[in-house]
């Protein structure tokens, strides 16, 4: 999965990186992840979508990685799902936007259980897992 900012490239994967066009780059754990904000960003209608990683086995008080990335207006629904599918995939509990909207992972459309197609309902806890397992898998072959 990538979302592409004013100066930078998000990509999240097994990692979560960003390359900026000095070169530069940071990858983390998408597990470090945190919180994601979104933020107004200029009078066009960018976004500036802040991070922020807990890496390894820091505590809620001890050192933390903040990274900001704009995006522009052309690519703002784009970082929506972008933090949508992130916060769904890695679990991110604190996901928000400026305007005060929280960010809920959108839920795959699931058939109905008295559907025809269905061959047993409901799902057994084994294939819900199986189900979460492919899924962070497929994610992770779209980088």
């Amino acid at each position: 999965m990538r979302l592409q900012g004013v100066d930078a490239l998000l990509t999240a994967g097994q990692r979560l990186e960003f390359r900026w066009a000095g070169g530069n780059q940071l990858s983390m754990a998408p597990e470090a992840c945190v919180a994601v904000y979104g933020h107004p960003f200029g009078r066009e209608g960018g976004l500036r979508l802040v991070f922020r990683f807990r890496p390894g086995d820091a505590g809620p008080n001890d050192g933390h990685v903040t990274v900001a990335a704009v995006i522009g207006p052309e690519h703002a629904e784009d970082a929506w799902r972008f933090v949508q599918t992130l916060v769904g995939v890695y679990g991110i509990e604190d996901a928000a936007w400026t305007d005060g909207s929280k960010v809920v992972a959108e839920r795959p459309a699931r058939i109905p259980p008295d559907d025809p197609d269905w061959l047993a309902a409901p799902a057994s806890p084994p294939t819900e897992a199986l189900l979460c397992w492919v899924t962070r898998r497929l994610t992770d072959a779209d980088v």
